[in-house]
C-alpha cells in the first residue's frame, strides 16, 4: 500500500512539473506571438503614415519642401506625444517635423535608401524613450528636376510593451484554468493506470486469506507476466 502511495504520489509530481513548464513555455511563447503581431499592425501604421505624408508632399512657390496637409493623428499635435514625423529635403538638408518633435528631431541611421524602399529601425525619441522608426525615401518631379526627401515615422516602443502586458496579464487565468484541467488529467490518468495493481493486491489479499487458490483476473499485458508467476 505504502509503496503504491509512493509511485502515485511521484507520478503525480511528474505530472505537476510537467504540467507547470508546459504552461509556462505556452504562455511565453503566446505573449511572443501576441507582441510580434502587434509589431505588424503597428508597422502598418506607420507606413500608411508615411503614404499619407509622401501624398502630401509638395515644393512651394519659394522652392522649400512644404506639407499641403499633415497627418491627422492627435499625438502628431502634442509635444512628446509618442508618435512623430520627420521629412529632411536631401537637397538643402532643411527639414520639416511635427509638433510632437518640439525643437529635435529623430536620430536616423546613416544609411543607404534607395528610392521608394522602407527601412525599420529601432531608435530613440527626443524624451530618450526607445522607438520603433520606419523611413522611406521618395522622389518628387519638380519643373526644375527630382527633388529626393526622406521621410520618417516613429512610435514610442512603450505602446507595443504595454499592450504585450496587457495581453499576458488576460492570459493568466486562462492558463491556469488549462494547468487544472490537465493536472484533473494527470491525477485521473494516474488512477486509472494504477487501478490494474489495486486489483492484484486484493487478488493476493484473497488469497493469503483462503479465500482463494490462485490468482484469476485478467491483467494488462504490462504485469501480465507478473500475475502468471
Amino acid at each position: 500500500m505504502k509503496r503504491q502511495k509512493s509511485i502515485r504520489l511521484r507520478l503525480l509530481l511528474f505530472s505537476l512539473v510537467g504540467t507547470l513548464a508546459a504552461v509556462s513555455v505556452a504562455g511565453v511563447g503566446l505573449v511572443a506571438l501576441f507582441g510580434r503581431h502587434v509589431e505588424r499592425r503597428i508597422e502598418q501604421e506607420l507606413d500608411a503614415q508615411i503614404a499619407t505624408i509622401a501624398g502630401n508632399l509638395r515644393v512651394a512657390p519659394d522652392g522649400e519642401l512644404a506639407l499641403a496637409r499633415e497627418p491627422s493623428d492627435s499625438r502628431f499635435a502634442q509635444p512628446f506625444g509618442g508618435l512623430y514625423w520627420q521629412v529632411i529635403d536631401e537637397k538643402t538638408g532643411k527639414r520639416l517635423r511635427s509638433v510632437s518633435l518640439w525643437d529635435s528631431e529623430l536620430e536616423l541611421p546613416q544609411d543607404a535608401l534607395p528610392a521608394g524602399a522602407t527601412h525599420t529601425h529601432r531608435s530613440t525619441a527626443p524624451d530618450r524613450r526607445a522607438v520603433i522608426l520606419h523611413e522611406r525615401r521618395v522622389v518628387l518631379e519638380t519643373p526644375s528636376g527630382e527633388r529626393p526627401a526622406r521621410i520618417s515615422v516613429a512610435v514610442n516602443e512603450a505602446e507595443t510593451e504595454q499592450l504585450k502586458a496587457g495581453f499576458g496579464r488576460d492570459l493568466v487565468p486562462g492558463l491556469a484554468l488549462l494547468g487544472f484541467l490537465l493536472l484533473a488529467a494527470g491525477w485521473a490518468q494516474v488512477g486509472a493506470g494504477l487501478k490494474p495493481l489495486a486489483s492484484v493486491r486484493s487478488a493476493l489479499a484473497a488469497v493469503r486469506a483462503g479465500r482463494a487458490q490462485r490468482l484469476a483476473l485478467d491483467a494488462p499485458v504490462e504485469i501480465a507476466p507478473l500475475v502468471s508467476e
